[in-house]
């Protein structure tokens, strides 16, 4: 999530969301089962798909929305504007002036209610994975120590506050006193990683959407076939799925239609067998 007061890059990253809806709406889905007339089966290594998608309007789109990110943040920095992320010098001199805007706008808010919207906000904070490394965990620094001074604020005002971490990758921030329990929670995948070829998850996908087994579309509850790719890199934790490439090998195959889905079909039948056994 890009902040709102990136107001440049937001833009370019409008127009790249408007280019890839129409690259998906323009993609001929190609349903031969004979396979004739089909293009010839490609079977192209990861560093020559990475090599291809350097040279593609998606990944000149990205190139563009990381250089304006980087120098509207430093901008913004220097004059010592707001925005989710900024350096915590910026961050505390805002302060009260955003306490008091929250205060304004809910009647009856507490102190401790803004700094819990405060705390979700950060928390669940995360910014494109294309966006330069470095930047990135130096933004990171900054959320964590906002985090703390609004850790701080709270115990100050007489709130217990701990921070645990589940075997299951929840992460839950613990706040309470005798009258409140503010806690937040977090499902943290930083540890999950996809083992498989990145066209396997793609196939995946691809099988997922057609068979309608996910909410994709543009009605009410729905969400586009882009954002859907994007959910499963973040989950993944994969800095770059080239999607649009992966369905066209995909769909351009002539010997094995799928490859992944067979796969997992026999690793299942294979496991329930043995169990019986």
């Amino acid at each position: 999530m890009i902040p709102k007061e990136f107001r440049e890059t937001l833009k370019v990253e409008r127009e790249y969301k408007s280019y890839l809806e129409d690259i998906e709406r323009s993609i001929e889905i190609i349903t031969n089962p004979k396979g004739d007339n089909l293009p010839p089966e490609t079977n192209h290594s990861l560093e020559e798909l990475e090599k291809e998608a350097k040279a593609s309007p998606e990944y000149q789109y990205e190139a563009s929305i990381c250089n304006k990110f980087k120098r509207e943040y430093e901008a913004l920095n220097k004059s010592n504007t707001y925005f989710l992320g900024c350096e915590f010098d910026t961050y505390e001199k805002t302060y009260q002036s955003r306490l008091k805007t929250f205060q304004i706008e809910y009647k009856d808010s507490k102190e401790h209610d803004f700094i819990h919207d405060e705390l979700n906000k950060l928390i669940h904070f995360k910014l494109p994975n294309y966006l330069d490394i470095k930047l990135i965990k130096s933004i990171g620094y900054s959320v964590d120590r906002a985090k703390e001074y609004l850790i701080g604020i709270l115990e100050d005002n007489d709130f217990t506050v701990t921070f645990s971490k589940e075997d299951n990758g929840t992460e839950k921030l613990s706040i309470k006193n005798n009258l409140r329990d503010l806690s937040i929670s977090k499902i943290d995948n930083s540890k999950l990683k996809w083992n498989a070829k990145p066209t396997h998850l793609v196939e995946l996908a691809m099988a997922l959407i057609e068979s309608k087994s996910v909410n994709i579309g543009k009605g009410v509850g729905e969400i586009s076939e882009k954002k859907f790719y994007d959910y499963l890199a973040n989950l993944f934790n994969i800095d770059k799925l080239y999607h649009e490439k992966y369905k066209a090998d995909i769909r351009n195959r002539v010997k094995d239609e799928t490859v992944f889905i067979p796969m997992l079909d026999s690793s299942l039948r294979k496991s329930i067998l043995d169990r019986l056994k």
